[in-house]
């Protein structure tokens, strides 16, 4: 939760968009303890396109966000990510 909250408060994520992503998500269990990690997000209306389906923007700023957060729990060195793939 702490790493949340840490990315909650960034100044560069004031006002943004991940700033209202990071404060629906939460962990669900320890990834120091198991060497794995999943979130919970609970969809909002906000976060559906005219479809009604969870928008492609949320679905990558999740991405983003807890790829970064997970990366930064099990390296001490800083990464970036240059290619998603699924």
């Amino acid at each position: 939760k702490a790493i949340l909250e840490m990315f909650f408060k960034a100044p560069s994520m004031r006002g943004s968009y991940g700033e209202r992503i990071c404060s629906g998500l939460s962990i669900q269990n320890n990834i120091k303890m198991s060497g794995k990690v999943a979130y919970k997000y609970i969809v909002q209306p906000q976060d559906v396109n005219i479809l009604g389906t969870l928008h492609g923007g949320a679905i990558c700023s999740m991405v983003d966000i807890t790829t970064t957060i997970s990366i930064i729990k099990v390296s001490k060195v800083r990464n970036v990510s240059v290619s998603l793939t699924t």
